[in-house]
This record gives C-alpha cells, sequence and structure tokens, in this order.
C-alpha cells in the first residue's frame, strides 16, 4: 500500500502534459503492472472533442489493443463510457455481457484476461478510460488489490489531465451576456430579467441562445452550469446577505 501512496503524491505533483506522460510510460516499472493505456475525451467542446491518450503497452497486451481497435465504430470504447463501474474483463466474459461477447475472440486465442478499465466522467461530458493489463501470473489477492488501486488511479490521472493538460475555454462574456446568465442564475425569467435590465424579450432571449451555444450547453441551466464551473463568474454572487441578530 505505501508503494501506490507514492504514486498518488506523484500524480499529485504533476505539472504538464509532459509529466503525465511521463508518469504512464514509467508506471510499469514502478507497480505489478504489464501495460497501461489512459484515454481521456472532453466532448463539449463544439468543433471537435478533446482526445488525450497517453499508454506503454508491452508486446504481449498488443493483441487486445489491436483487437478492440479494430470494432467498428469504437464499440467497445462506446459500452465502457456508459458504464461507471470499472470493467473486470473477465468476469465480463463469465457473466456473456454485450462487452464479454465482443472480448470473446481473445479468449479463444489464449490471452490473459487479468485486464480492467476504470472510468472517470467527469463535468461537462469529460471521460477517462484506464486500462491495466497484470500479465497472466498474477494470483488473485494481488488481481484484487491492484485493480481497487486503479481505480483510485484512474481518478487522480483525470483530475490531473483537467488541470495541467486541457487548455482553458476561450470563451469570454460581455457585460450584457453576463448580467443575463447572472439573473438566469437567480431564476428570474426571461420577461423578468428583461424588465430589470431595460431590454425587450427578444433581445435577452437572443443573448441567452448566442450564450448556450458558445457554451455547447442543451438549456439555459446547463449554460449556468458551465459558467460557474468555467470561473467566469462565482457562486458567491448569489450568496444571500448575512441574517440580522436579533437584538
Amino acid at each position: 500500500m505505501q508503494r501506490w501512496a507514492s504514486i498518488w503524491r506523484e500524480i499529485q505533483g504533476l505539472k504538464s502534459r509532459a509529466d503525465c506522460e511521463r508518469f504512464v510510460a514509467a508506471a510499469p516499472e514502478k507497480l505489478p503492472i504489464r501495460s497501461i493505456s489512459y484515454r481521456f475525451w472532453e466532448f463539449w467542446r463544439l468543433d471537435r472533442p478533446a482526445e488525450i491518450r497517453f499508454r506503454n503497452i508491452a508486446p504481449e497486451s498488443l493483441a487486445f489493443l489491436r483487437y478492440a481497435n479494430a470494432l467498428p465504430d469504437k464499440k467497445l470504447d462506446h459500452l465502457m463510457l456508459a458504464r461507471v463501474a470499472p470493467v473486470d474483463w473477465r468476469e465480463e466474459i463469465d457473466r456473456q455481457t454485450q462487452i464479454g461477447v465482443l472480448l470473446q475472440p481473445l479468449l479463444k486465442r489464449g490471452y490473459s484476461l487479468n485486464v480492467a478499465t476504470f472510468i472517470v466522467h467527469g463535468p461537462y461530458w469529460q471521460c477517462s478510460l484506464l486500462i491495466g493489463d497484470l500479465g497472466p501470473t498474477v494470483d488473485e489477492e494481488t488481481r484484487a488489490a491492484c485493480f481497487a488501486n486503479m481505480q483510485l488511479m484512474a481518478h487522480y490521472l483525470h483530475a490531473s489531465v483537467v488541470r495541467n493538460v486541457l487548455p482553458p475555454p476561450s470563451i469570454q462574456l460581455s457585460p450584457r451576456e453576463a448580467q443575463c446568465l447572472r439573473l438566469a442564475a437567480l431564476g428570474k425569467t426571461t420577461k423578468e430579467s428583461a424588465k430589470i435590465l431595460g431590454l425587450s424579450d427578444q433581445t435577452v432571449t437572443a443573448y441567452l441562445a448566442n450564450l448556450r451555444k458558445r457554451l455547447g450547453a442543451a438549456n439555459t441551466t446547463e449554460a449556468v452550469a458551465k459558467a460557474l464551473g468555467f470561473g467566469l463568474f462565482s457562486c458567491a454572487e448569489f450568496s444571500p446577505p448575512p441574517m440580522a441578530r436579533a437584538s
């Protein structure tokens, strides 16, 4: 456990994309893992999803990657991303799940199934997949302990990539856009916001529609949540004033 604790500290100390890449490349030397593959997607960006990939794959592990990449429309990735709990490949095959059926050809080839995929979902349609291959000789106790710790490692890596690798959102609010969004966050209707700002209903509606488009939001509530997440304004702005003490 002490070895894993030092790994958590190392991940928290990563400062750049290069640091993240070096960490993943060196992981098999520090941990009882034969191969590791990490992928991150951020689907909110309208031009194209941001995808980041780091990996250190042993030659013996290439079979499952080649097979997974050959599946039409990345079907295995789509199934994994729909999950929340870790995906133990051996259990999936034993239970004959949809993922297990896709993995059956690897079992027929004699491939080691001491492999698991760890999924992390973040805000704004962020997803991470960490795949770890322990190799064929690991005992059951070590297998269970490694998989438990790799789930935690997936969360640490996800946070590190968000912090160090992703470019900050290049979104700036005009004063009027900020006013409309703040009033929406306070629960004001379009008509109420228009009256407060001295604008027409149509103008406020146009401001909010443009904001939803720029933020990739399906509705105004989601636009408010994304703006808060990007630091475009602060929750403190909506804090009620302190209650006066009774004399």
